[in-house]
Formats: C-alpha cells, sequence, structure tokens
C-alpha cells in the first residue's frame, strides 16, 4: 500500500478501537488527558510498527499483521480506565474482531472491484463507508447487549468468553492470511485448526451459559415456592399479582384460612399437620384447576390469584374441598375475594379486603368464636 493510504487506514482502525473502549469503560483521568496520552502511544507505537514491518518484503499487501500490535495498547488502557483486566480483554477482543472484520472484507473487496495496483485507495474507501455505516450501531450493540451480559457473567463464564473472543480474533485473521497468500497450503490448514477450535471453544461457553441458566431457574424455584407444600409461595405471590396489575389484566383474588387448624396440631402433632396442609394444598389446587394459582402464605393461611371465574363461585369451589385425611376429619376451610379493579388498585388493598371477607365468613360459620 502506498504509505499515505496505508496510514489512514492503520489509523482509522486505531480510532474506532479506541472509541470503543472509551465508550464502554469509565475514565480514570479526565477526556483530554486519556486523549493526549492513547493519540502519544499511538504516533510511537505506529512509527515503530512501520520501521519493524516495511522490512518484510510482503509489507503492504493487505496482509494485516499491524493488527496484533493492538495487543500492545492493554497496557495504556488498563493504567487509563477502571475495571479489571480481563473485562478490558474482552471488550477490546470484541473491537479488534470487528475492525479486523471491515478491514478483510474491504481488503478482498477492493482487489475484486480494482486486482494489480492501486487497490489500497479503494480499500481504504470501502472501509471507511464500513465503518461510517457499522460503527455507530456496533457501540450501540455493545453498550446496551454486550456489557450488560459481561458484567452479570460468573467467572468461569467470563474466562470461557475471554479465550472464544481471542480465538474469534484469531480466526479472522487466519482465514484473512489465507486469502492474501492462497498458494500456502499451510495457511488454509492453520485456519481450519483454528476455526475447528474455535467453534469448540463456543459450544463449551454455551455449555458454561446454560448450566449457569438451569443453576438459576433452579435457585428461581427453591425461591419462590413453599418447601412443604410445593405451591408457590408469599415472594410469588407478589411478583405474579404485580404483572397482572402492570399489565391491568382484570383477576380475582382469594384469602384462604384453614379453619380450627390449631386443633390439628394441639391434637394430632405437627407432623400430621404437616400432613394436613400437604393435602390441603393437592386439593385446592386440583379444585382451582386452570382458573387460578394457589400460594401458600404462611403456616395455615392460602391466597389464590384467578384470572378466569366468577370470584363468589370460585370461593365456593374453594370452601367445599375436602381432602382426603384417612380417619382425621378436614375441618374446613373459609374463604373471602376480591375483584381487581372493581375493589380495588393495589395489591395490599385487595389482601386486606379479602381478608376481612374471609373473617367475616369465619364468624358466621362459628359465632361462638367472636
Amino acid at each position: 500500500m502506498q504509505l499515505a493510504v496505508y496510514l489512514a487506514v492503520v489509523f482509522e482502525i486505531i480510532f474506532v478501537n479506541l472509541l470503543t473502549a472509551d465508550s464502554c469503560s469509565k475514565r480514570r483521568y479526565s477526556g483530554a488527558i486519556t486523549a493526549l496520552s492513547l493519540a502519544g502511544f499511538s504516533i510511537v507505537l505506529v512509527a515503530a510498527a512501520m520501521l519493524l514491518l516495511g522490512l518484510l518484503p510482503f509489507f503492504g499487501n493487505g496482509n494485516g499483521l499491524f493488527v496484533f500490535l493492538g495487543f500492545l495498547y492493554l497496557l495504556p488502557l488498563y493504567k487509563l480506565y477502571e475495571g479489571p483486566l480481563r473485562r478490558c480483554i474482552i471488550v477490546m477482543c470484541c473491537a479488534w474482531i470487528y475492525t479486523l472484520s471491515a478491514f478483510a472484507v474491504s481488503v478482498h473487496l477492493s482487489r475484486a472491484l480494482h486486482p494489480g495496483e492501486g487497490f489500497e485507495n479503494v480499500a481504504l474507501l470501502v472501509q471507511s463507508v464500513i465503518f461510517l455505516l457499522l460503527t455507530p450501531r456496533f457501540l450501540r450493540f455493545v453498550r446496551r447487549r454486550f456489557l450488560p451480559v459481561l458484567e452479570g457473567m460468573e467467572q468461569s463464564t467470563s474466562l470461557n468468553l475471554l479465550k472464544t473472543s481471542i480465538c474469534w480474533f484469531v480466526t479472522i485473521f487466519c482465514i484473512h492470511f489465507a486469502f492474501v497468500f492462497p498458494r500456502y497450503m499451510v495457511l488454509r490448514l492453520l485456519a481450519l485448526v483454528v476455526t475447528a477450535y474455535n467453534a469448540l471453544l463456543c459450544y463449551r461457553l454455551l455449555d458454561t451459559t446454560v448450566s449457569g441458566a438451569q443453576r438459576i431457574r433452579s435457585l428461581q424455584r427453591t425461591v419462590y415456592s413453599d418447601s412443604l407444600t410445593g405451591l408457590r409461595n408469599r415472594l410469588c405471590l407478589y411478583r405474579d399479582a404485580e404483572a397482572l396489575l402492570r399489565d391491568k389484566r382484570p383477576f380475582c383474588f382469594l384469602y384462604l384460612d384453614l379453619d380450627r387448624f390449631k386443633t390439628v396440631n394441639d391434637q394430632y402433632g405437627h407432623l400430621v399437620g404437616d400432613e394436613y396442609l400437604i393435602a390441603f394444598s393437592k386439593a385446592a389446587q386440583t379444585a382451582l384447576g386452570e382458573d387460578g394459582t394457589l400460594y401458600r402464605i404462611a403456616g395455615d393461611e392460602f391466597s389464590a390469584l384467578c384470572p378466569f371465574g366468577e370470584p363468589e363461585a370460585l370461593a365456593r369451589r374453594l370452601a367445599q374441598v375436602s381432602p382426603s385425611l384417612g380417619r382425621k376429619p378436614f375441618l374446613g376451610v373459609s374463604v373471602g375475594c376480591a375483584r381487581y379493579p372493581e375493589d380495588s388498585g393495589s395489591l395490599d388493598a385487595l389482601i386486606g379486603q379479602a381478608d376481612s371477607d374471609m373473617y367475616r365468613r369465619k364468624r358466621l360459620k362459628y359465632p361462638e368464636e367472636k
């Protein structure tokens, strides 16, 4: 390539890489100090690279060897920006993959459009157009999608991502290099080997990610479920109810309290009391069917969210539940209800109304307990 065009190509790539780093990291110093430091480092690095790479017989043929000098930027970037070194490397690998891909496409497209001497001018033009059109979208993707995922990664997953990112960079370079020197079979073999290894790393990263997601789902089941009955718990009730309120979906809230449950514990013991709760939970959820979901709030108190069905009919259906307890009698359950949005627009108010309605019905059943 002509020296001026070659320098323009290199500095354009450096600018996009550093713009990515600055957009995705927090500076330790002012913008002026950071910019001057990186500009000075770039001038020295490019001048040294020109002297060293200029000694090579294939200098300026679009081979892209200069991109490996980008790894030297890790030192100033680590000193100028906050964050661990691993994060810095992953972010820069993402930028290098993007800029190397743009460079490779521009070189090979320019050779196709303008074979022979002078292709470097076309390559610079194509690369500039690619960066102008795609860089804003690339930066938006990195900030909005890539970084949030990176920040929430486990250490093992981020390590696999680091390996995969570096391997993708090497893969693209090997493929590009094999195109530049098509007569060297060893380069094509190297490109195939690196691509195969990269595929293996991608599967390993996918396995780590899926395993992490499975652990999260398992933890969510533990957090949102009642250990005794297997029903959803109070925390899950608030989560599900807030979702219904947020979507403004009408629903019925039912509050259930087992009648005289303390008598069961006192007479038969807590183990039998647990069996009593489990049996009722199964029978009540079966009675609800697809009309709603049953939750265990605490002790002998339950609730249900019912997006479907008529409130009074649902309350009667649950009040008539009679689980099989062997020789032990089922002492009944009292049910109160409230409707959204007719009765209230907040969950706490609905709970209060359903609770009051449940105690009103319980007093009607057991007036002597007033």
